[in-house]
């Protein structure tokens, strides 16, 4: 830790005879036209990962052109002598040395003044290296978490400090996480680009999707998202659909529980089979078992199937069936139903129902809905008690049934959430960290 005080003091010490690259190079300032300009630069970094382009063809999108990097390159160290390899390495240098995370200061940060200003000069140390250094991987995939930590902040402090009104007509929030979006994405298709190792690649694929992700969901503020619901117009669709080519591909290259999580969460929006949905999320529980959030998903999906289409219907309930909490149930309900076959792309199909008595399909719906009760039974378990979604879709799924005594166990889920010992009223909604099912 001295080393690295010591260490800091000598770059300050530096960077105060070179507090920027020369304005030869800053205008017209290529890195900030790339990260701000038209959204055609994407399509094209997308093209070249997926055919495996050059580093020539890299370096033209980012300094475009007839004379391009060569020129701007010539510039560079024309305007830079004698000092190149000071402007070279110094700000990559600091970068290392300092502190650029907004995320461990104090709560609500960068929602002020003086936490854009952060924010920015943390990006512009960044930035000048790249100036010089364009292919360097660190500088983009660091530069790309910063402006991440800095969407993710706003809209963190902002859904619970600042008030509805306040953020809908606050356009310079609006307006920072839009761009800070645009600048993650960009920064994470070039990191993309760069990376040399699966682990890198990986990440890159994953945080891009969780960008393109976050971009559907209707965050702020916290207690208004049911309000006013994203739009799901052609932006949206396109969103989705990018999200879920980024989750494949890093599926592709390592399996890993929250990539098949993911998937069958965009599988749901975009309207494909549920079968699909629900093979993801069983995929994301083998892969781990102690993870919390796909046994929700999975089994909250089932049911919201069973409650809005499932009734006297035999496809739905075969799909439901297939995908049940636990295994006796599922034998149980397939041998009442026989043979019957399973159509997935059909689930409203009337025809297989004449196969099946309408009181048989009755009893196996009811067996199903009960497994799946049985199941977001188990998300609120032990430490788990203020998972608040199961206990909100526990809720749902009895008052929907609508039988004896199910309003007042509807009840009695929710007036957990707004219980404590301690006093008359309260608020137990919790994140489960990390996703895990302690003890399990």
């Amino acid at each position: 830790k001295t080393g690295l005080v010591k260490l800091r003091r000598v770059l300050r010490a530096i960077r105060k005879h070179f507090p920027q690259p020369p304005s030869e190079i800053l205008v017209n300032n290529p890195l900030d036209n790339f990260l701000d300009g038209p959204d055609s630069c994407e399509k094209i970094l997308c093209e070249i990962y997926d055919t495996h382009g050059s580093r020539e063809a890299v370096l033209n999108v980012l300094f475009p052109g007839e004379r391009g990097y060569e020129a701007f390159k010539k510039l560079s160290a024309d305007s830079s002598e004698p000092y190149s390899d000071v402007y070279g390495s110094l700000y990559h240098y600091i970068t290392e040395a300092e502190d650029t995370s907004p995320s461990d200061k104090y709560t609500g940060f960068v929602l002020k003044k003086e936490g854009g200003e952060f924010v920015e000069q943390s990006a512009n140390l960044f930035k000048y290296d790249l100036l010089y250094n364009p292919l360097r991987f660190e500088s983009w995939q660091r530069l790309s978490s910063l402006y991440d930590e800095e969407v993710d902040l706003l809209l963190n402090d902002g859904s619970k400090h600042i008030s509805i009104l306040d953020w809908r007509t606050n356009t310079a929030l609006i307006q920072r996480v839009e761009a800070g979006r645009r600048h993650s994405r960009r920064s994470l298709m070039m990191s993309l680009i760069l990376a040399k190792t699966i682990p890198d690649q990986v990440e890159m694929h994953e945080l891009l999707a969780l960008v393109y992700y976050d971009s559907v969901q209707n965050v702020v503020p916290f207690y208004d998202q049911r309000s006013i619901l994203p739009v799901k117009d052609a932006t949206w669709d396109i969103n989705c659909q990018n999200s879920l080519k980024q989750f494949e591909k890093a599926f592709e290259l390592l399996s890993q529980w929250l990539h098949a999580f993911y998937l069958g969460k965009l599988c749901e929006k975009l309207g494909q089979s549920p079968a699909k949905a629900f093979s993801y999320y069983k995929k994301a529980i083998t892969l781990n078992p102690t993870a919390v959030d796909p046994v929700y998903r999975m089994h909250a999906s089932r049911l919201k199937l069973l409650y809005t289409r499932g009734k006297q219907n035999l496809n739905v309930i075969q799909v439901v069936a297939d995908y049940t909490y636990n295994q006796s149930t599922k034998e149980n309900v397939l041998s009442m139903l026989g043979s019957s076959e399973q159509n997935d792309n059909a689930l409203d199909d009337a025809e297989g129902n004449k196969l099946v008595k309408p009181d048989l399909l009755d009893k196996a719906w009811h067996i199903l809905y009960d497994d799946c009760l049985h199941a977001l039974g188990t998300c609120v378990e032990g430490e788990l008690k203020h998972f608040h979604k199961a206990r909100y879709k526990l809720a749902q799924g009895f008052y929907r049934r609508g039988e004896a005594g199910d309003l007042e166990r509807a009840k009695e889920e929710l007036s957990f959430c707004f219980k404590s010992t301690r006093s008359s009223f309260t608020v137990n909604m919790w994140e489960i960290d990390g996703a895990v099912r302690k003890g399990r």
